[in-house]
């Protein structure tokens, strides 16, 4: 039995609209519309945490501690019991607003996560800018 199909058997089919793809954002910009995101949905939290975040880099420079990770800041935000945010990436969103208002930078280096449930993932140092 011949199972291949003869050239008069094939069906055309329907040209294709490719104008979605061509539209398709790019990994960039999609990363901007979350943050975005993120801000909008935890706005409050972002600005309650950001002047803490503020004064508790403060006082690391004052003790000498002018490197840190987010961990050790959540860490200290669960010490003194306030809430985390709704949006587990609004840390990420609270690191860029930082970032960008010159207050840490990231050092180019990762260390190991502390945190049990982190399984000693990597994460960025950053430094605080006095």
């Amino acid at each position: 039995m011949n199972t291949t199909r003869s050239p008069e058997a094939r069906v055309a089919l329907p040209a294709r609209d490719l104008t979605p793809l061509l539209r398709a954002t790019t990994g960039r910009q999609r990363k901007q519309r979350g943050i975005e995101r993120v801000q909008n949905r935890c706005a409050g939290w972002l600005q309650l945490t950001l002047a803490d975040l503020t004064d508790w880099l403060r006082a690391e420079l004052d003790a000498g501690h002018p490197t840190f990770t987010y961990e050790q800041f959540k860490a200290h935000q669960a010490r003194r019991g306030i809430a985390p945010p709704a949006s587990p990436n609004a840390w990420g969103a609270l690191a860029g607003m930082a970032a960008a208002r010159n207050l840490a930078e990231w050092t180019g280096e990762h260390v190991s996560a502390k945190a049990p449930k982190a399984h000693n993932r990597s994460v960025k140092l950053w430094r605080a800018i006095g």
